[in-house]
């Protein structure tokens, strides 16, 4: 034994008895000491992802697909919308009206209104004589509101001043089943911002 401060409180003790028995069971059978040998299972390492990689410097087929979804997003946000095409087109459409009749109603009354519009004779919501030049003429406030429930005022006078087959001609012309795309409004606001 040796002699220091810790083998005075302790004694070291061989196990002579073990060393036998393990030495047996080894020789007799070598798989028996592995199996009650009780070895730590192996730790996975776990994978950290750095998202600062996700980018083009890791090019996955996920990562490709998501990138492709983020530039059509952005794609998509530099087009403006239909909506707001259509809405500028009308805009503008209706500026060159009311400066081509110089701002004063057609259909010229005492009960004419201050306020002028672009009053259209077939309504708005056929999209092929929407931005028709013979389909739409400046009105006042009061006469668009009239033509709306009383058409036939709006009507004579267009009879009276273009003849009926032009009517007749407009009204077969609405009839005919017409869609908008980006391209037609931008090329309406085009051609109306530089007649003005």
């Amino acid at each position: 034994m040796v002699d220091s401060p810790l083998t005075k409180e302790f004694e070291f003790v061989s196990f002579p008895k073990l060393h036998e028995e393990v030495k047996k069971s080894v020789l007799d059978d070598p798989d028996k000491i592995v199996k009650k040998l009780k070895f730590p299972k192996p730790v996975k390492e776990k994978k950290v992802r750095n998202y600062r990689d996700m980018g083009f410097n890791n090019p996955t087929m996920a990562n490709k697909r998501k990138l492709a979804r983020k530039a059509h997003k952005t794609l998509k946000k530099r087009l403006p919308s239909i909506s707001s095409l259509k809405r500028k087109a009308d805009n503008v459409f209706s500026k060159w009206i009311r400066e081509r009749d110089n701002n004063i109603c057609v259909l010229k009354s005492e009960k004419c209104i201050l306020t002028i519009q672009a009053g259209h004779l077939i309504k708005r919501g056929k999209m092929n004589t929407r931005y028709d030049e013979e389909n739409v003429h400046a009105l006042c406030m009061y006469h668009n509101y009239l033509d709306f429930h009383e058409p036939q005022h709006y009507i004579a006078w267009f009879v009276k001043k273009y003849g009926s087959d032009k009517y007749l001609e407009l009204v077969e012309r609405s009839k005919q089943i017409r869609q908008f795309k980006r391209g037609n409004f931008i090329y309406i606001i085009a051609r109306y911002e530089n007649k003005t």
